[in-house]
């Protein structure tokens, strides 16, 4: 006998759209009986199963189809986590679509479709696939888990952090597998980082990567240290934060890895800017112009460290140069390099406080108060030289506050 089977028939049924009464009238079986299968008050035998989905003109599969299909989700599934190409082998899973649609694996192929389009960046995840949660009779628990992680990650990749808190948080409540729990406590680590906890970060990205030593997941150890250099940059921790950075850039290199290589050199040179190493930020920007990626946040961190430099010229010739590389920036590093342009000229003070402040929304809007904290003290330069002490008085209450909540959340 087939058990928990009606959900399946009864969403098959829907989208064919058929009737309980059609399919009474087609196979025999009461209206009634039907109703209890469709709500899994009454278990149904194959042979039953066969006729309703030979009415709707589905075929359904036999078990040993079932136990290949699980081999080939987890076979997807590693190949997330361990950072491989996934495409292939979400292509095998794909083949199964014709068999697959009344099979017991009909609703872990519709969450390897969620988890490969949330990868990829698909749109309206929450309301395309919310009603995998009608049937997680039919998962494990580490594929229900799963659901909430990656409706998380839906809601992180589109910046609702609290949302995507709450989905992980719910996932904690499924037991998982050692893959989906290593990858749910990467993902909170990573979250906790942009809401500011970052004691709550720390620890979940310590556990992520004890959980990625076991699984033998080497890029994604190197993940999760890169994270944690986030997490002590944050902190205050700048000697730590540049020793494991630096040990990241290295493992990337070793692994590959170029795109994470271009992300930690520019993670790193920004933390020589905010930590007032200027001299140390020129030491990596050879190197990190050659990746070919990121060079106007490069060009950009190169000018503010000759502007504190007082190489006004050169600092000039650098955000040029970041104003022309610009390759799908960021909203606010966009503003940002216009508005320090501007900022560096010899644009009247009118001009240059307006884009000042419309760069102090910008970051507002980042969630990062490190980025906040940068532009509140260019308004307070710029406040310094006009003479405008009033206004500097005033941003540099805000600032005052930002320092006091982070202090909250230090480790």
């Amino acid at each position: 006998m087939i058990e928990n089977f009606g959900g399946i028939i009864k969403l098959n049924r829907q989208q064919e759209g058929l009737t309980l009464k059609y399919i009474k009238h087609e196979t025999g079986i009461s209206q009634g009986h039907l109703s209890r299968i469709e709500n899994n008050k009454e278990k149904i035998s194959y042979k039953n199963a066969k006729l309703i989905f030979d009415v709707m003109g589905i075929p359904i599969t036999e078990e040993d189809l079932n136990e290949q299909f699980e081999k080939d989700f987890m076979s997807f599934y590693l190949d997330v986590i361990y950072l491989r190409d996934y495409s292939v082998s979400f292509k095998k899973i794909k083949s199964y679509h014709q068999y697959i649609r009344s099979s017991f694996s009909y609703i872990k192929y519709i969450l390897a479709h969620m988890i490969y389009d949330t990868l990829i960046g698909e749109k309206n995840i929450s309301k395309k696939y919310v009603f995998i949660k009608e049937y997680f009779d039919y998962l494990e628990d580490y594929q229900c888990q799963l659901y909430y992680d990656y409706m998380g990650g839906y809601y992180y990749m589109n910046e609702y952090y609290l949302e995507a808190l709450n989905n992980y948080k719910i996932a904690l409540k499924y037991g998982g597998n050692l893959y989906s729990e290593s990858m749910l406590y990467f993902h909170i680590g990573a979250t906790q980082i942009y809401e500011g906890a970052n004691f709550d970060a720390l620890k979940y990205t310590e556990k992520a990567r004890t959980l990625f030593a076991q699984t033998v997941n080497l890029k994604r150890i190197v993940s999760a240290n890169f994270n944690i250099a986030r997490i002590l940059y944050r902190n205050g921790d700048f000697k730590e934060f540049e020793r494991i950075s630096i040990n990241c850039i290295q493992a990337y290199k070793e692994l590959n890895m170029k795109m994470n290589i271009v992300y930690t050199y520019n993670n790193l040179i920004w933390g020589y800017v905010r930590s007032e190493k200027y001299e140390k930020v020129f030491e990596y920007c050879d190197e990190a112009l050659e990746l070919e990626f990121n060079k106007h946040c490069i060009y950009f961190y190169m000018s503010v460290a000759a502007y504190k430099l007082n190489q006004i010229d050169k600092a000039r010739e650098y955000i040029k140069l970041a104003r022309e590389t610009m390759d799908e920036p960021t909203k606010y590093m966009e503003t940002m390099i216009k508005a320090y342009q501007i900022y560096l000229s010899n644009a009247n003070d009118e001009r240059k406080e307006k884009h000042l402040l419309k760069v102090y929304e910008a970051s507002k809007k980042t969630n990062d108060q490190d980025l906040e904290k940068f532009t509140l003290e260019l308004l307070c330069d710029f406040y310094d030289k006009s003479n405008n002490f009033e206004k500097r008085l005033k941003y540099i209450s805000i600032y005052v506050d930002i320092l006091n909540k982070q202090k909250k959340s230090y480790v």
